[in-house]
């Protein structure tokens, strides 16, 4: 808001991207406090969460490859994220005894924060 003139004489452009184009949004009081509430520690990038999602749907050990194949994203982005996630202790990457390739299975803690009121 200190800088609304500022954009403003500048067709709302975004000054960081500008590609963009900015906008006020104005949020309710309860919306406010949940915003506030938010942990950053558990906030993912959505192709981390869609890693996440299909590998808690598929409930096995996936490729890379596959994976990508079902969320639409490369294999090198996927195995990227998954050792992101690995990291994170959320997804455990191993190499398979059967063919050698590496893959990547969700962790129980990543189904319990994330998936935990699915029924």
């Amino acid at each position: 808001m200190e800088q609304k003139e500022s954009i403003e004489l500048y067709k709302w452009r975004c000054p960081e991207c500008r590609d963009g184009v900015c906008q006020i949004v104005g949020l309710a009081d309860d919306f406010r406090e949940e915003v506030a509430g938010l942990r950053d520690d558990l906030m993912l990038d959505p192709i981390e969460l869609n890693i996440l999602s299909t590998l808690n749907e598929e409930d096995s050990a996936m490729r890379a490859g596959e994976i990508g194949a079902l969320i639409d994203a490369t294999h090198q982005m996927v195995g990227r994220r998954t050792s992101k996630l690995r990291d994170l202790k959320l997804v455990s990457k191993q190499s398979s005894a059967e063919d050698g390739a590496m893959r990547s299975r969700i962790t129980p803690e990543a189904k319990s924060v994330y998936f935990a009121d699915e029924s």
